[in-house]
């Protein structure tokens, strides 16, 4: 939509964030596992999810298990401006949580917005 608000956020390629890790969450009806690698050369983060959910009315021990593979690609902060104004968005702003001072936490995001100018 010509003038219309593109607002988005991407990960940032920092060490934590590349780093292949494991995350286990377990709680009475339900566990997810995810394992995670990374390609530097192609910037590629491969997440693999197992999911268990306990059906419901048939009893405790009985779980769904669901697999899933995510794949995430982490992009530099100049080639998202570019592609943006390339495809006739303007007034592109930036917001880098992790440079303002009084943010608690470690959020690998950067946030966008630009504005259409259509076709």
């Amino acid at each position: 939509v010509p003038g219309g608000l593109f607002l988005f956020d991407l990960n940032v390629e920092e060490e934590n964030e590349i780093a292949g890790s494991t995350i286990d969450i377990v709680a009475a009806d339900h566990v997810c596992l995810v394992r995670s690698s990374y390609q530097p050369d192609s910037r590629l983060k491969t997440y693999h999810l197992t999911l268990f959910k306990n059906c419901p009315g048939a009893g405790k021990d009985l779980y769904d298990r669901h697999d899933l593979t995510l794949f995430q690609r982490y992009h530099q902060r100049d080639e998202v401006v570019q592609l943006l104004h390339d495809n006739r968005f303007t007034q592109i702003s930036i917001f880098d949580p992790r440079s303002q001072p009084g943010l608690i936490g470690n959020d690998c995001r950067i946030f966008y917005s630009a504005y259409s100018r259509g076709a």
